[in-house]
């Protein structure tokens, strides 16, 4: 979708069409009659993910071709689960730890293991966010840092750098929070709930990635990584998230 918006050489440039784009994304999330709506008007403040040990989140998962289609072949539906959120790791507190696999019947996927840092003015911090998308899709190796991934501490607009696609440090990623509050739904403990989401698209040589978040509840709900010359694309919807302790 990002790469039809920019057009054929769009993967040179920076784009302006981030936020029709992630507003495509955040529609493929299908608002439902029967959600209730959990959104809260005259909310404030940027959204604060804050998971729990044995919170888990499943999506539905696709590679997408070279004109951004999904290739239907690849469904599967990948589990994130919660294992910790309170860990020292690799120079950085409160860390949260989460164990991504396939879900119980699905196609299978390489297991690995996660690292975020969710701040509490809303910024995001991934460990080897950008050195797992280099080598997925250049086959390069680049030194792993904590990439900014999100900055909603940011007003809409606001631009900051993620981090490096390079091992010199030069080739940089920019970020940009969207003016983008739409609704979407998922389940959340089994009940389908509507949501507002809080958008973002990251952007760099041949690299275009757009995600959406929702807190409360904490949720990573959209991520979508387009296709380039030499390689597929991803796209990731949460279909159900499950949190710890409640019913």
């Amino acid at each position: 979708m990002f790469a039809s918006l920019l057009g054929a050489d769009g993967w040179r440039r920076r784009t302006v069409a981030h936020a029709s784009a992630l507003t495509f994304l955040v529609l493929l999330a299908g608002c439902r009659e029967s959600a209730v709506d959990a959104f809260e008007p005259g909310t404030t403040g940027p959204p604060v993910i804050l998971f729990a040990r044995g919170d888990s989140l499943t999506f539905d998962a696709w590679a997408l071709d070279g004109f951004g289609d999904r290739i239907l072949s690849s469904q599967t539906s990948v589990l994130w689960r919660v294992v910790d959120t309170g860990g020292t790791v690799l120079g950085r507190t409160r860390v949260t730890t989460i164990i991504e696999q396939a879900a119980p019947g699905a196609p299978p996927v390489v297991p690995d293991t996660l690292l975020f840092q969710f701040r509490a003015d809303g910024d995001i911090y991934q460990y080897a966010f950008l050195a797992r998308s280099v080598l997925r899709r250049e086959s390069r190796t680049i030194p792993p840092a904590w990439d900014r991934i999100g900055a909603f501490s940011f007003p809409v607009g606001g631009l900051w750098t993620v981090g490096a696609q390079d091992s010199a440090g030069t080739d940089l990623v920019q970020g940009r929070i969207l003016d983008d509050r739409s609704y979407f739904s998922f389940k959340v403990n089994g009940v389908e709930t509507l949501f507002r989401g809080y958008s973002a698209s990251l952007a760099g040589t041949n690299y275009l990635f757009g995600f959406t978040v929702a807190a409360p509840p904490p949720a990573m709900v959209i991520q979508r990584e387009e296709p380039g010359a030499a390689h597929n694309g991803q796209l990731r919807i949460l279909n159900a998230l499950r949190v710890h302790g409640t019913p």
